[in-house]
């Protein structure tokens, strides 16, 4: 009936214990931590899961959004400034480090190349990247190997407006903020379905293990949980 403030919860600001609108989180289970991307305060924390008084900045000056991570304990992050998502090893000093460049290039835009103003990130058990490239209107998948990201869903409606982002069972999930829906695309397609109704604004996606839908329904101040047919 009550959630527990495990990280921040001592104001807006930039000390170690404060957070500056938070944007996404993901729970790194092996080393028992929160990463979370501090948008306002431009960096990438880690707090424990547990008992967390201060975080530490484990990736700094990045213009961050969305996060996920691999099974190898690869943190992918999306940088809407530099319009390009990179990863690094948490298992290494990540503060020292430069990421590696998988999705996007070095300039913002339009070709399959770039991206523009990414924001929600997903990758797949086969290591395909999947990126809300929000200010393209688009989602986007990417190989990590060639440098060039394929179309799979989007471009094609003005209101369209990608936010969280999930592949579950080789069908893709995206909250569409614009339009207040969830789509989705089986095997990629490029004609998405409505799956839910009654949403204002979605915004970040996740599944459980027992294939419920869950969906950050932000303008309506909720979170809804869907029984999604796979079928």
């Amino acid at each position: 009936m009550s959630g527990q403030v495990v990280a921040g919860g001592n104001g807006k600001g930039n000390g170690s214990n404060q957070l500056d609108r938070p944007t996404d989180v993901v729970v790194d289970n092996k080393g028992g931590f929160l990463i979370i991307c501090d948008k306002g305060n431009r960096r990438v924390v880690r707090w424990p899961g547990r008992d967390g008084i201060v975080g530490e900045t484990i990736i700094a000056n990045i213009d961050c959004y969305g996060l996920t991570m691999d099974d190898a304990r690869f943190l992918y992050v999306s940088d809407e400034r530099m319009g390009q998502v990179k990863k690094w090893s948490v298992e290494r000093d990540t503060r020292t480090m430069e990421g590696i460049l998988v999705a996007g290039s070095n300039r913002p835009g339009a070709e399959l190349s770039q991206l523009h103003n990414p924001t929600f990130i997903f990758v797949d058990r086969a290591g395909l990247v999947y990126v809300s490239d929000t200010g393209n209107r688009r989602v986007m998948k990417w190989a990590q190997i060639d440098g060039i990201g394929s179309l799979v869903g989007g471009d094609q409606d003005p209101k369209f407006c990608p936010a969280g982002v999930v592949d579950s069972l080789d069908t893709v999930y995206v909250a569409d903020s614009g339009n207040d829906q969830v789509l989705r695309w089986p095997n990629a397609t490029s004609q998405g379905s409505d799956e839910t109704n009654q949403l204002k604004c979605p915004k970040g996606l996740a599944f459980d293990r027992d294939g419920y839908l869950y969906v950050a329904d932000s303008e309506n101040n909720r979170v809804r949980r869907f029984n999604i047919d796979p079928n």
